[in-house]
């Protein structure tokens, strides 16, 4: 899900945060997070379009190639999404007392404005779908819930992630205090107990995937728990004063803080490759479809995977070309909006090969123009040159006209504390 997150920004022009210092590169994680999304689902819509059949659950395609598995089991970068949440609101409340009240008024103003906007239209575009109960469930924090949510394909397709997102916002400022009164702890328990629920539910229920990665808590609270711990690492990496506040640490964690610091790159490039070898082992597992033992701790070992490619990133992100980090923090910007509409412009410019009649998309018909080209390359080309333009074309109107007007109106919503931390 595309997923918010509120800090300050530099230069790039975006709303800033009165609550968090602006964190160079959680905005470039963010934006490449939401264009990979994008870029899945236009590429493999794009062979269903020409080189059928399309890709379903039932016919799940295989990377042949471990720098290919990343576009088929793009859902990972979800996960990244929900790390980074759990990363920034810690950065915000740690050792701090939230005012509930005006955190939640920020949270409907940074999230709401462009996804109700978005439902609205859906509403608009298929009025013969609306049923009542299920634009309530939508609309508020149940729209994971997709046997009961509007299903106004492909305008709320990607919806589920605001209603996973929203639930989050619910608990963290219970979470942040319990970390900030009684330590790291009680938030590992609670990781055993979402593995302890999978593997419950891998014997009583019938679909261990949909625990594992699709919309429910049960799959999901292990990210942003996992989140949450990663902040307590970048603090004693960026020696920030509140350090004090987290009490001694293990030579283990602090060996990851040295290596972070003394040799980024290194770092980088072995949080990359452990990203790049556990989407590879999914892909030649059977991918998001699979119903198998494993996926009962998948999710714990995704977010630690993902966490290390968001801090090994984050301490290469002001090493980069000027230019470069200008154009990651500007899709960084627009990658909430990117995400709340990259499903219907990919219907719009790409099609849908389900639902040809209703959906037959724009394509540039490269495999007529150059017979023998690879469908791969197509299918890049077609996502590449419609897909990605339509959609930053849509997202700087959404970003513009909806949600930076209302992400100015957010006030603070922090105060100091007045109890020491353990």
């Amino acid at each position: 899900m595309l997923r918010p997150v509120p800090q300050a920004k530099t230069s790039s022009g975006a709303a800033s945060s009165l609550n968090v210092a602006y964190v160079e590169g959680l905005d470039h994680l963010r934006g490449f997070a939401a264009f990979m999304v994008l870029f899945h689902h236009g590429f493999w819509v794009s062979l269903g379009m020409h080189y059928p059949p399309a890709a379903t659950w039932n016919n799940w395609p295989k990377a042949q190639n471990p720098l290919f598995a990343p576009l088929i089991e793009t859902h990972v970068f979800v996960t990244v999404f929900f790390i980074v949440s759990g990363f920034i609101f810690t950065l915000v409340g740690f050792d701090k007392k939230i005012v509930y009240g005006k955190y939640m008024r920020n949270r409907v103003l940074r999230v709401m404005p462009v996804f109700l906007t978005a439902l609205f239209f859906g509403i608009a575009l298929f009025p013969e779908q609306f049923e009542w109960d299920a634009f309530i469930t939508t609309a508020t924090i149940f729209g994971d819930m997709t046997g009961a949510a509007l299903r106004l394909h492909p305008v709320t397709t990607a919806f589920w992630t605001v209603a996973v997102e929203f639930q989050f916002y619910l608990i963290f400022p219970f979470l942040i205090a319990i970390m900030n009164g009684q330590g790291s702890k009680p938030l590992v328990w609670m990781i055993a107990l979402m593995i302890g629920l999978r593997t419950v539910g891998f014997f009583l229920g019938d679909s261990i995937r949909d625990l594992h990665y699709w919309h429910l808590i049960p799959g999901r609270l292990d990210a942003f728990l996992i989140g949450m711990l990663g902040a307590r690492l970048y603090m004693r990496w960026k020696h920030d004063p509140r350090v004090a506040k987290l009490g001694p640490s293990s030579p283990f964690w602090q060996g990851i803080v040295t290596a972070l610091r003394d040799h980024p790159w290194a770092s980088f490039g072995f949080g990359l490759t452990t990203l790049l070898g556990w989407e590879w082992f999914l892909s030649q597992s059977g991918g998001y479809p699979k119903q198998a033992w494993w996926k009962i701790w998948a999710p714990t070992w995704e977010s630690l995977v993902c966490l290390l490619l968001v801090l090994s990133y984050l301490a290469v992100a002001p090493k980069l070309w000027r230019p470069l980090k200008r154009l990651f923090a500007f899709l960084g910007d627009l990658s909430f909006s990117t995400y709340i509409c990259h499903f219907m412009v990919v219907g719009l410019v790409i099609g849908d090969p389900l639902e040809l009649e209703r959906m037959p998309g724009l394509m540039l018909p490269f495999h007529e123009w150059f017979p023998g080209i690879p469908p791969m390359v197509d299918a890049t080309l077609n996502t590449l040159l419609l897909a990605f333009p339509a959609a930053i074309a849509l997202s700087i109107l959404f970003y513009n006209g909806v949600e930076r007007p209302f992400m100015r109106l957010r006030i603070r919503y922090t105060q100091a504390s007045d109890e020491a931390a353990p």
